[in-house]
């Protein structure tokens, strides 16, 4: 396992040399939205929240931007969800080349780098990417929120289109903060996420969804 944190070293100091490219690569134009104090239950949000669960498998991909230990790393992702307890992530450098890949299947997340496999709990998954990022985030969670759905956490409020703003999931210290700042448009389908922004306590992620 001391092998597999390494490597993660290792990426992490090559993210860190090419963020100023893909800096320039990472901005465009995208819808804003606004909060709204109203309650978070209603017809529009309920026929969005439907719509998107309908949606067995789901995949895109962009940037991802860390702000961790006063350091600015970027890096290419890729997500696919390809069965409501299946899924894939990438990330890669500039060459494309994949540094890092988690694949759940059930109860099992399997690790892979560019010299390591492994398979562990979801749990220690989880510890994994914490060392990585300095965040704690609940992967039995994530495939719903970056679909723009609350999955677990009661705490949320929705924007003025009856989309998703924000919310919080956790206690204390460890509270995660997730803010959609963009979504995208496309006929006969619900509108999903296109700028996503993790918070905990002083780390912070930042996603650009371009598909």
């Amino acid at each position: 396992m001391l092998s597999i944190l390494l490597a993660y070293a290792r990426f992490k100091k090559l993210i860190y040399l090419s963020y100023i490219l893909l800096l320039a690569c990472s901005q465009g134009p995208y819808l804003k939205t606004e909060a709204v104090s109203e309650i978070n239950t209603n017809p529009k949000w309920n026929h969005h929240q439907n719509l998107v669960k309908a949606l067995t498998q789901y995949q895109v991909h962009g940037t991802l931007l860390l702000y961790s230990n006063n350091q600015k790393l970027f890096a290419r992702f890729y997500w696919k969800q390809i069965s409501p307890h299946h899924y894939q992530f990438l990330l890669s450098n500039l060459l494309g080349m994949t540094e890092l890949q988690l694949e759940q299947k059930d109860q099992f997340v399997y690790i892979h780098t560019r010299d390591r496999k492994c398979v562990v709990s979801e749990k220690y998954a989880e510890y994994i990417i914490f060392q990585l990022t300095g965040i704690m985030v609940s992967l039995k969670n994530f495939s719903q929120w970056i679909m723009g759905l609350p999955g677990a956490s009661t705490d949320f409020r929705l924007d003025s289109e009856s989309h998703l703003r924000e919310l919080s999931f956790g206690i204390s210290s460890t509270q995660l903060h997730i803010f959609y700042l963009g979504y995208r448009k496309a006929p006969d389908k619900p509108a999903m996420p296109s700028h996503i922004e993790l918070y905990q306590g002083k780390q912070r992620i930042k996603l650009k969804i371009d598909q």
